[in-house]
């Protein structure tokens, strides 16, 4: 039967007018670039329809000038073109809420969006009281002990097992041996977070900066600070003894200090340990084993019962998994998200320096430094689809988020040109699924859409391209959706759409 041609009305229908559960219909169908690409024209009522994306893996690229994103729920990578400066030869040290952090090779750090492409300078390490520059080229630091040691003991100097006095880190050094990683609040952005820098262990003690604040404070911690989420609307510490600390912002001094929340863990040692919140907010301390390689027992994981108030191992942690590394330790619902593998543990390498020395001298480049290990099974598996890489820089978890902000400057020009973009492949994919007796996505939806793609793709080649072609001419589409920017006329010319700058990755091209 054929379908009623649309009315003037449905004509002019946007991409934003569908209803938000057909516009979850259509987003669960997209490969995962076009997801967020999806997003980003998508209403912000929409979005709450749209299932939440799993992380991705962001790994090194063949080049300095590109790098690897890897979706989990997907099995696939892309190779994506990573712009300076907050991605461009830099290692990441930290990711939350759709951000991340980089440090660059003279110690740097910034905060970055790698979906709106929005970036921003983190305070600098001279802000760091203890932290000088040997000139303002920063190409060298020096640390003072005597009063980082007054800071994190309080002035009970006795309690510090090194040697005083002073000693010194190249640029290069910083990102290496000085930083552990960063952990940013909630929904953080350039002029409204709070991020929580873990030093290395030698140091022990984490420091804080805030948008208002602008410097690093350090704060005292006695165990020092192993490894720490954002959680509840607070930041969250485990200590190298294994006690949980929940840190409070005075808001007269801006001071952060500790409060205890929860009984020691009991661990062998040698245990690097990893703080996790369930989706339920239990807390979770996931324990791996740094004696030797990947073996029985490599991880395991202790919840804290508060009822008890006594950490219980869990031997299966049922339809829940751990994601760690230099990222912010995640726990993902395998219900919600049954692309991963409940019961496990999904792991990267996050030794920085070590890594660095592999490289350096002449370790493979390829080494396996992610994994997957089954806590009932005691097995290592690889993830699928993922493949061999690089291991420099070391691989991280990045989970992108639907809680989009354009770019301030051209809105209104960067949406027509997504409008029009996205709807070339959908029109394609609502025709494949009417075909296929799809429910959701129907013959007359894809005449809309049509009709709809036809009037925005005239509206943005003329206003962006009306010059440059000359003349109007009639467009057809490539059969490969993954590169849908790029629009050929049917005689021999071809013409290309220039990249936005929507995203610091400014261009991709899919791949197995």
């Amino acid at each position: 039967m054929r379908a009623p041609p649309p009315s003037p009305a449905v004509a002019r229908t946007g991409f934003s007018d569908l209803q938000p559960d057909l516009v979850g219909e259509i987003h669960g169908r997209l490969s995962f670039l076009d997801r967020l690409a999806f997003v980003a024209v998508s209403s912000a009522a929409s979005r709450d329809a749209l299932k939440p994306e799993p992380p991705w893996l962001v790994l090194p690229g063949e080049t300095p000038e590109t790098a690897t994103v890897f979706s989990l729920a997907d099995r696939r990578s892309a190779t994506v073109r990573a712009s300076g400066p907050a991605m461009r030869g830099h290692v990441i040290i930290g990711s939350f809420g759709g951000w991340i952090v980089t440090a660059d090779e003279r110690g740097r750090m910034r905060l970055a969006n790698p979906v709106t492409g929005d970036q921003g300078d983190l305070p600098a390490i001279t802000t760091i009281p203890f932290v000088n520059a040997t000139s303002p080229w920063g190409h060298h630091f020096i640390m003072d002990m005597e009063p980082f040691v007054h800071i994190r003991y309080r002035g009970d100097h006795e309690s510090w097992p090194h040697p005083y006095g002073t000693f010194t880190h190249t640029a290069g050094d910083i990102r290496l041996w000085f930083y552990r990683k960063v952990v940013l609040s909630a929904s953080p952005r350039p002029g409204d977070y709070a991020a929580m820098l873990l030093l290395d262990s030698y140091f022990g003690a984490p420091a804080f900066a805030t948008a208002g604040d602008g410097r690093w404070r350090v704060a005292p911690s006695r165990d020092g600070v192993e490894d720490a989420i954002h959680h509840g609307g607070k930041f969250l510490s485990v200590t190298y003894t294994g006690i949980v600390e929940a840190w409070e912002r005075d808001g007269v001094s801006g001071e952060f200090t500790g409060k205890v929340v929860t009984t020691p863990i009991s661990c062998p040692p040698q245990r690097r340990k990893y703080l996790a919140a369930a989706p339920d907010g239990r807390l979770m301390i996931v324990l791996k084993n740094t004696n030797g390689g990947v073996k029985k027992g490599y991880f395991e994981v202790q919840v804290f019962d508060e009822m008890t108030q006594r950490w219980e191992a869990a031997e299966d942690i049922g339809e829940l998994a751990i994601l760690v590394g230099v990222n912010s330790s995640v726990c993902v619902s395998t219900a919600k998200h049954p692309e991963l593998k409940g019961g496990c543990v999904y792991y990267t390498d996050d030794e920085i320096g070590k890594a660095w020395l592999r490289r350096e001298y002449g370790y493979s480049n390829s080494k396996p430094n992610v994994g997957v290990y089954s806590l009932k099974d005691g097995k290592e598996m690889s993830i699928p689809g993922l493949g061999e890489h690089l291991s420099w820089p070391p691989p991280a978890w990045f989970t992108p988020s639907f809680r989009l902000r354009l770019l301030p400057l051209g809105r209104e020009l960067l949406g027509l040109e997504y409008e029009a973009l996205l709807i070339l492949s959908l029109v394609e994919l609502a025709y494949k699924n009417a075909a296929a007796g799809g429910r959701a996505v129907t013959y007359a939806l894809a005449m809309e859409m049509q009709l709809v793609q036809g009037l925005l793709r005239h509206r943005v080649l003329h206003r962006r391209h009306g010059n440059m072609l000359g003349e109007e001419k009639n467009y057809t589409v490539h059969a490969d959706t993954h590169n849908a920017r790029a629009l050929t006329p049917m005689n021999t010319r071809t013409q290309t759409l220039p990249p936005t700058p929507m995203s610091i990755f400014e261009d991709w091209a899919g791949k197995s």
